[in-house]
């Protein structure tokens, strides 16, 4: 007498042994090598970024000093200048004044003025004749050693003209002639071209690092045609305000994100201070390409060898449950048919054999007392 059949069974809603062993592995082995590689990838670009800064500092540090040394030796040598200038001899002092001021082509202008503040000789016989007593210079330069900051020309702007319509720029250096007894009997005064001065800054430009010079209020003196003469309000420039060093990756007015550096320019050189500040920046996507290359290279081979891992588990998972879903179609059906087909000999692993072997002996044992 048979049993009676049983209900429809209802598809189970719980989830299966595949899909849980491969769930279960990719939270237990995945999710914490994404972790990592996450955590590594930050650390890298923070790294990256750094080291970015650093080698931007030190080529602004190396610039700076050069440019500084430079600017330093050109005012000692106005010094000397002063030191060598014959004091009595008018025509040995003009032919002095003309051969040091017309074989170095860093100077725009060289002149020798009395304590009164008249020029008494000149290079290209520029100003003579002239009163510049009212030249800071001249004034700074009767007391000792003067530099001063860049600024248009005044007296020599019609003699010197300018191919491009602009007035001429100088940066003013000056020293006092002074007799044995240390007296002071004139002032020499010297303004240089400030053609020269940039042409020092360019070649710290390469193609994709620009240069800025900016004065103590902001301003910049020297850097991209767009930007000179425009006071600054990222806070490179407000480093460079505060006179300090400053390092940042910023979007500027332009909407482009730079990474810059800012230090005090010609800092170190004795030269007195003008309060300029050199900046260094580049843009981000161009410092950054190489680090972004590389993370991308290295997410997407992760990326790779996870589906891959995934893939593995989903063969192996299937491979693993494939013999206890037969059984359990077999004990399913044990239930309906207890003399229907055979347990399926399962020999995959020593598990799956048992069971296979345990409910042959289960469907052996309902035959026997389906036969009574």
């Amino acid at each position: 007498m048979h049993a009676p059949a049983n209900k429809t069974t209802r598809p189970s809603r719980r989830i299966g042994l595949a899909p849980l062993v491969v769930v279960g592995c990719a939270v237990i082995i995945l999710a914490p090598i994404l972790l990592a590689a996450g955590h590594f990838s930050r650390m890298l670009e923070e790294r990256t970024r750094a080291m970015l800064l650093e080698e931007m500092e030190t080529r602004a540090e190396l610039g700076s000093a050069l440019v500084g040394k430079r600017l330093g030796q050109l005012w000692r040598e106005v010094e000397r200048v002063a030191e060598s200038v014959p004091i009595d001899d008018p025509e040995a002092r003009a032919a002095f004044i003309e051969t040091v001021g017309g074989v170095d082509e860093r100077y725009s202008w060289l002149g020798v003025a009395d304590t009164a503040g008249e020029v008494l000789v000149a290079s290209r016989g520029m100003l003579v004749g002239e009163s510049v007593a009212q030249r800071p210079w001249f004034r700074e330069g009767l007391s000792g050693p003067f530099a001063g900051d860049v600024h248009d020309a005044k007296l020599l702007a019609s003699l010197l003209g300018s191919a491009d319509g602009e007035p001429p720029r100088f940066i003013d250096f000056a020293a006092p002639v002074r007799r044995p007894d240390g007296s002071v009997t004139a002032v020499v005064g010297a303004h240089v071209d400030w053609r020269w001065v940039l042409d020092n800054l360019d070649a710290l430009r390469t193609d994709d690092v620009e240069v800025l010079l900016l004065d103590r209020d902001r301003r910049v003196l020297a850097g991209p045609e767009h930007l000179e003469g425009e006071v600054l309000t990222v806070s490179a420039a407000l480093g460079a305000g505060r006179g300090g060093r400053h390092a940042a990756t910023e979007t500027w007015p332009d909407g482009i994100t730079w990474v810059s550096v800012t230090l005090p320019a010609f800092d170190d050189t004795g030269l007195p201070t003008f309060g300029w500040s050199l900046v260094l920046r580049e843009p981000a996507e161009t410092a950054l390409a190489p680090l972004r290359a590389l993370l991308v290279g290295y997410w997407t081979t992760l990326a790779v060898a996870s589906l891959a891992a995934l893939l593995l588990l989903l063969a192996g998972a299937r491979w693993l449950a494939t013999p206890l879903r037969r059984l359990a179609l077999s004990a399913e059906t044990m239930t309906t048919e207890p003399g229907g087909r055979p347990v399926h000999p399962e020999t995959r692993y020593e598990e799956a054999a048992r069971l296979s072997r345990a409910l042959a002996r289960v469907q052996s044992a309902m035959g026997v007392r389906e036969r009574r």
